[in-house]
């Protein structure tokens, strides 16, 4: 199933509002937002035994979306074949705190199963990282073939992710900001997040993106 497409389209929706903070300059230097997107880069293309294929972005959806940087991969793990798609979107808080899948899936067809709820990322044996990201499931009526989506859904500054009820708000006075899609097909909706082979990758891509997302902004101090 080809979901970097449906991501790539919910990604770029922008409104009015977000026009708004970006005319008045309100989020930050673009010398900020520039080392952020650069240090999208330093993202590995292999975490731990999950291998990567590389998505490009047009250059006129990332000008419509005012994306400043950005990485679109599907990662496959090695040992049983499951794959996670990672879309990562850097860029003035403004645009990239907004328009959750919730919303724009439904332009592709997709229907929410349940309202998307909150999840706590805990630490593990390997990582001492937490964070917090919204999840949801989606299905598309009427199709030929059943086409079920998750979602998972978070922010960075580069050092935490969190998933804040009004993440505009909560994002304001940010330099920069990083929104980020963990997505795969499922079979069934409704199962236990915790389990979910998008959180199992996550686990494990928190410290290498933690590291990775921070270098540049390390560097300048």
């Amino acid at each position: 199933m080809r979901i970097i497409p449906l991501l790539t389209a919910c990604v770029f929706v922008v409104g009015s509002g977000v026009i708004h903070g970006l005319i008045i300059d309100r989020w930050g230097s673009s010398d900020d937002v520039s080392h952020a997107a650069a240090s999208l880069k330093q993202v590995p293309a292999e975490i731990g035994n999950w291998k990567s294929q590389e998505f490009t972005i047009s250059d006129t959806e990332l000008k419509i979306g005012e994306i400043d940087g950005y990485l679109s991969r599907a990662y496959t793990n090695q040992e049983d074949g499951s794959m996670v798609n990672l879309m990562i979107v850097c860029g003035r808080p403004g645009p990239i705190s907004v328009h959750t899948p919730d919303i724009c899936f439904r332009g592709a067809g997709y229907q929410i199963v349940n309202q998307y709820e909150r999840h706590h990322i805990p630490s593990t044996p390997e990582t001492s990282e937490t964070g917090d990201a919204f999840y949801a499931d989606f299905t598309k009526p009427g199709s030929a073939v059943t086409s079920n989506l998750r979602v998972f859904w978070t922010w960075s500054d580069g050092r935490q992710f969190f998933a804040p009820d009004n993440p505009r708000l909560a994002s304001a006075g940010m330099p920069f900001l990083y929104k980020i899609y963990l997505t795969r097909a499922i079979e069934r909706v409704g199962d236990v997040p915790e389990t979910d082979n998008c959180l199992s990758f996550f686990k494990l891509a928190m410290p290498v993106l933690q590291k990775s997302l921070f270098t540049e902004q390390k560097s300048e101090n």
